[in-house]
C-alpha cells in the first residue's frame, strides 16, 4: 500500500427528511433505544 495515500473518512449522519416526505416514514425509537433492543435481541439469540 502506498504510504502517501491518505484515507479521508467523514462521519455520516442519516438524514431521513426524504423518507419522511416521500413515504411518510418516521422513526419510533431513538438510536439509544434501538441499540439497546438490538443488543438484547442479539444476546438472547446467541444464548440458544
Amino acid at each position: 500500500m502506498n504510504s502517501s495515500y491518505c484515507y479521508h473518512l467523514t462521519p455520516k449522519i442519516a438524514k431521513i427528511s426524504k423518507a419522511q416526505s416521500f413515504v411518510g416514514y418516521a422513526p419510533t425509537n431513538d438510536i439509544y433505544q434501538g441499540m439497546e433492543e438490538a443488543i438484547e435481541w442479539y444476546i438472547e439469540s446467541i444464548g440458544n
